[in-house]
């Protein structure tokens, strides 16, 4: 009776472990996809999806407001690159989603994500995609793969080994 009693404890422990690794998957797949949305919407109002989300929402921003607050370095640094930063890293939190039973899964989550991130970027540089093929992208968003990697591996090793 008591080691029967005992196995229900940790099955629960282990049922709650396991919600709170998805909920903290979640929001760092959901978190950033929504601020690098929101970035891309509000620094290039010129894109088919600002241009919906304006109408849809009925809004009016212009980027020249934020753009005249902003140092010129920080500016162009979130027109070029966070959104992609922040989304190459939700793309790893998804992934691993995906991959987390394998065995060395980090190593096939990191490769899928730095091939599919490169890959977009060569089809721009050959037209196939819309977009501008650029070096800096690649690497951003490989060091946001890394950044992901770590958060999921490192803070979350207790989280994570449970599984």
């Amino acid at each position: 009776m008591v080691i029967i009693q005992n196995i229900q404890v940790v099955s629960c422990w282990n049922l709650g472990e396991y919600k709170r690794i998805r909920v903290f998957t979640l929001i760092n797949i959901v978190l950033p996809l929504a601020f690098g949305g929101l970035i891309y919407v509000i620094t290039r109002p010129d894109t088919y999806i600002s241009q919906w989300v304006y109408r849809v929402l009925h809004l009016s921003i212009s980027s020249n407001v934020v753009k005249n607050v902003l140092p010129r370095w920080l500016w162009l640094f979130l027109c070029n690159f966070s959104a992609d930063i922040l989304w190459a890293y939700s793309l790893t939190f998804a992934v691993y989603a995906i991959f987390h039973d394998c065995s060395r899964c980090m190593y096939l989550v990191f490769t899928v994500c730095i091939l599919f991130e490169a890959g977009v970027e060569i089809l721009q540089l050959f037209g196939i995609l819309n977009g501008t093929f650029d070096c800096l992208d690649i690497a951003f968003e490989i060091c946001a793969t890394a950044i992901a990697s770590l958060n999921i591996k490192h803070p979350g090793r207790k989280l994570y080994e449970n599984i």
